[in-house]
């Protein structure tokens, strides 16, 4: 069915009058409008100015059935089923039922608060909710920027045990599936304005893996007075590119259910200024570099109110982190990013960092007292959250507690003690623990730092719970020292080629922020080994460095080496001992030796 505005199956008079009555489709549908705009439907129930009251049009309840199939494509605005009306009447997708929307701007169901009154009196303490109920399948099918299912409008307010809604307002309630097939490019499963509700107690899900800034729940921010409702119960999984579980504006509420996103630049739980959001039970899941919970200048609540319901948090992967907090600010050159938002715990939350994710981003923060002033600050400390409640992190090898990232080069000192167990508790703050049955993790990764080698450091002991804290920190991009009275030693036994080994960050103008300076002693017997290794950077060695490996043909131990017009300096105190094809100081043009990769 091509054209604009052009219907499959429409009520044009009050032709629903009792529950013998039906407006049904137990065949195929085909809506291809055609334009730019078309406005075509499958099943339409809307509301006429010219009929009202007794005679206005109606949908009632469990009448309007697709229990086949009806295919959207084409035009813009096509919709499969809708309904347009002021009264607590609703469209099914029955089970069996299955709505497929292609083309562009497209929807699947969609549900709006009319303006006419109907016989469906609007008392002061009565609600008007028509609403969009799938129960079958909705099957985005790849296209651009097509929905699943769509409430809009609202109007009034009433109270509702101690919460303050919309009195009359559209809803759309999937308690079937939303899927995603291909690209699906911009698509959403649930989608709520102006007011409206959105409820999911289904699965919206992904059939693929390519899937680009998809998006499972929508909540669209205030309009005026009208505040748009979403809430939680089901299943959420994306896959792809930049795609979001939740986005949310308004007020999100989630008590049972999970939802979880994997790929870059992905997030499972998005919350901006003016946002409510609570997350009282279920699981939140960010997976391959994707990003779990984001407040953005906001609070995302975690736990129930009364109870003991808690939401268990989840990071996985390379590059997935699990909280973040930073607000971008545009009015400053440049552009800068301030730790705005916050996570109210009302109960004990659990988190599992895992397979080389991160637990927490930080930017400018190099010291205990920093870190852990802007934990208690993330976690209202202070500011909401219940006496005594703490998130309870726990962490596998490969996966990182603190990823700290300095904008500028940073002149505090990090000191390589700091990463013993004990120790960590001083940058944890009050409402942060670490379980301890937690392997033996990253503390941090940092760019731009200083660390201090504080201790000794055995290189070869670098697995189990009593590995060597040198393998418990990342530093890029930074100055390292070590004490005079500490020793780095090592054999062939060793992961590392390079002791030490730092490169200048893009954009620098000079070498002295990346300045690696031996007070101590470093013995490194490791064939084709390197003590300390710069790239743009300042190498400087006062103590006592040892590279006595039996190397073969075409090896060579080196004591200094630079790249790209680094200085390297053995000082009048510097002493360097050499074995076989030993070479105490190298430069290089070009770094073609190392690489560094923080990830």
């Amino acid at each position: 069915m091509g054209g604009i505005e052009s219907y499959g199956l429409k009520t044009f008079i009050k032709s629903i009058k009792s529950r013998y009555d039906f407006l049904k489709n137990n065949g195929n549908i085909n809506i291809s409008g055609a334009g730019g705009n078309s406005l075509s439907s499958g099943i339409a129930i809307l509301e006429d100015t010219n009929l009202t009251g007794n005679a206005s049009i109606r949908a009632y309840t469990g009448k309007v059935l697709n229990k086949k199939n009806i295919n959207v494509s084409g035009g813009q605005g096509n919709t499969g089923m809708v309904l347009i009306n002021k009264a607590n009447d609703d469209i099914t997708n029955e089970i069996g039922g299955n709505i497929t929307v292609t083309g562009a701007k497209n929807i699947g169901m969609r549900a709006d608060l009319g303006t006419v009154a109907t016989d469906d009196a609007d008392t002061a303490t009565t609600r008007l909710l028509p609403t969009a109920i799938n129960k079958g399948k909705i099957i985005i099918d790849d296209g651009d920027q097509n929905i699943g299912m769509v409430a809009n409008n609202s109007a009034g307010t009433i109270t509702v045990g101690s919460e303050t809604v919309m009195k009359n307002r559209a809803v759309a309630k999937n308690g079937g599936n939303i899927l995603f097939n291909g690209v699906s490019k911009k698509g959403i499963g649930l989608f709520a304005k102006n007011g409206g509700e959105i409820i999911n107690s289904g699965i919206i899900k992904g059939n693929s893996t390519t899937l680009e800034e998809t998006i499972g729940m929508v909540i669209q921010p205030n309009s005026g007075t009208l505040i748009a409702n979403g809430t939680n119960t089901g299943t959420i999984e994306l896959k792809g590119k930049k795609v979001t579980g939740v986005y949310n504006q308004g007020v999100f509420d989630m008590t049972a259910g999970s939802i979880t996103t994997s790929g870059e630049k992905s997030i499972s739980l998005y919350a901006n200024n003016g946002a409510t959001t609570k997350i009282s039970k279920g699981s939140i899941t960010a997976e391959n570099a994707a990003l779990g919970l984001f407040a953005d200048n906001t609070t995302i609540e975690l736990g129930a109110s009364t109870g003991t319901d808690a939401p268990t948090l989840n990071a996985s992967g390379k590059g997935t982190l699990l909280f973040y907090n930073y607000t971008e600010d545009t009015s400053t050159t440049p552009i800068t990013y301030n730790p705005n938002g916050k996570f109210k715990l009302n109960q004990d939350v659990i988190a599992n960092i895992t397979g080389g994710a991160t637990a927490f981003h930080y930017k400018d923060s190099a010291t205990a007292t920093s870190i852990s002033q802007k934990l208690d600050a993330m976690f209202a400390h202070t500011t909401g959250s219940v006496a005594g409640k703490k998130v309870k992190v726990k962490l596998d090898e490969p996966s990182t507690l603190f990823v700290l990232e300095n904008t500028t080069p940073s002149s505090a000192v990090i000191p390589l003690s700091s990463a013993n167990l004990a120790s960590i508790n001083a940058y944890l703050g009050h409402r942060v623990e670490i379980d301890s049955t937690s392997d033996p993790f990253k503390v941090y990764k940092v760019t731009k730092g200083r660390l201090n080698v504080d201790e000794n450091v055995d290189l070869d002991n670098h697995t189990g719970a009593s590995k060597s804290n040198y393998y418990r920190v990342d530093f890029l991009n930074s100055a390292v020292t070590v004490e005079a009275g500490k020793k780095m030693s090592g054999t062939d036994t060793a992961p590392i080629k390079q002791v030490i080994a730092q490169a200048n960050y893009a954009g620098a103008t000079g070498t002295s922020n990346i300045d690696v300076i031996n007070n101590g002693e470093i013995e490194f017997s490791k064939k084709g080994g390197t003590a300390i290794a710069v790239d743009y950077g300042q190498a400087t060695n006062n103590g006592k460095i040892t590279m006595n490996a039996a190397n073969g043909t075409g090896e060579n131990s080196i004591g200094l080496f630079g790249a790209s017009s680094s200085k390297l300096e053995n000082s009048g105190t510097g002493e360097i001992y050499l074995g076989t094809n030993g070479v105490g100081i190298w430069g290089a043009n070009k770094n073609t030796y190392f690489s560094i990769n923080l990830e």
